[in-house]
């Protein structure tokens, strides 16, 4: 016996039934590679799943299938969020044509940490929901490939940001489209 009073540590892992029950659930968060950038939240409920799936724009690769849809209660999130920015929520769907758990949950990490090399890439738009569902082949790839794949289906879907002064970096002279249509030099 060290003479402390170890009370606390015994009364922490001793929790009455009725502290288990009030805990709350607590969606995942995905980490931003920026410091400034806010996290993005996991899609939890399954109607949000159904409706990515049915009513979102898709990108089909060759492991992965991308489906992107405007977050409708992306303002309400926003006002939530202590930044006030508006975020993503990502949804990660692995079928278990995969495998076992070892194996899907395996392919998930591989795909998050593709989703952070797609994300070095450029800056993602906001407000969005994204499920990146894996395919068959998915199990055998790695996180560069998924990064490709990402990346590749980001810019399929409009994802990323353009950036505000391509123009000044091409030339000093910009096309801008004039009032008639016709782009002009």
């Amino acid at each position: 016996d060290d003479g402390k009073d170890n009370s606390c540590v015994i009364g922490f892992f001793n929790r009455s039934k009725k502290h288990t029950k009030q805990r709350k659930h607590t969606a995942k968060i995905f980490h931003s590679t920026e410091v400034n950038e806010m996290k993005d939240i996991a899609i939890t409920e399954n109607h949000l799943y159904q409706k990515a799936y049915q009513k979102g724009e898709r990108a089909v690769g060759k492991n992965l299938a991308v489906y992107v849809l405007r977050d409708y209660t992306a303002k309400r999130q926003m006002l939530k969020n202590p930044q006030k920015k508006y975020i993503n929520r990502i949804g990660l769907s692995v079928s278990k044509k995969l495998g076992g758990a070892v194996e899907r949950n395996r392919t998930k990490r591989i795909i998050r940490a593709g989703l952070q090399e797609a994300r070095k890439a450029g800056k993602l738009k906001t407000g969005f929901l994204i499920v990146i569902a894996a395919r068959v082949g998915a199990d055998t790839a790695n996180s560069a490939i998924m990064a490709r794949e990402l990346i590749r289906a980001f810019e399929k879907l409009g994802l990323y940001e353009q950036k505000s002064n391509a123009c000044e970096e091409k030339s000093s002279v910009c096309a801008h489209k004039s009032s008639d249509g016709v782009k002009q030099l």
